[in-house]
């Protein structure tokens, strides 16, 4: 927290400015309803750096599998269909391992879309506008939001 008197900082419980001796009981009062306290805000900032390191983790284990699906894709194909030792089974896995990954890439995002909170509001309103006009629809709308 900084004193709005000279800008220097100060501690969010402090109830005078150590630079100017300014009152910050009300300041700090404010703050401390806005912001919570230093504890939570340390919690806040723990979290958002374990939420980014979490998606550079994972971003990194999502690379390193994609590497190896490419090596056994070109495994597969190196040694059983251009060898000619069995081509029509090294077609059927190398297939395989393509739907495979699609279909896992598929899963992720859909589990990443419900995650996310405009999706659900999407749903809402899909819902909402599957086989009713535009009126009743603003009207469903309008009565959902200002409750009489």
């Amino acid at each position: 927290m900084y004193c709005p008197n000279c800008a220097s900082k100060n501690t969010a419980g402090q109830k005078f400015c150590r630079s100017c001796g300014m009152n910050l009981s009300q300041i700090s009062v404010s703050y401390k309803e806005q912001y919570g306290s230093e504890k939570d805000a340390a919690i806040a900032f723990w979290d958002r750096f374990f939420e980014r390191f979490g998606k550079f983790a994972f971003g990194g284990l999502v690379g390193i599998i994609f590497v190896g699906v490419i090596i056994l894709i070109y495994t597969v194909v190196t040694s059983m269909i251009f060898s000619g030792k069995n081509p029509v089974i090294g077609s059927f896995v190398a297939v395989f391992i393509i739907f495979a990954v699609m279909t896992l890439i598929w899963v992720f995002y859909n589990e990443a879309k419900k995650d996310r909170p405009n999706a659900k509001a999407d749903e809402a309103d899909k819902h909402l506008l599957e086989g009713t006009d535009t009126q009743d629809f603003l009207q469903t709308r309008s009565s959902n939001l200002f409750p009489l």
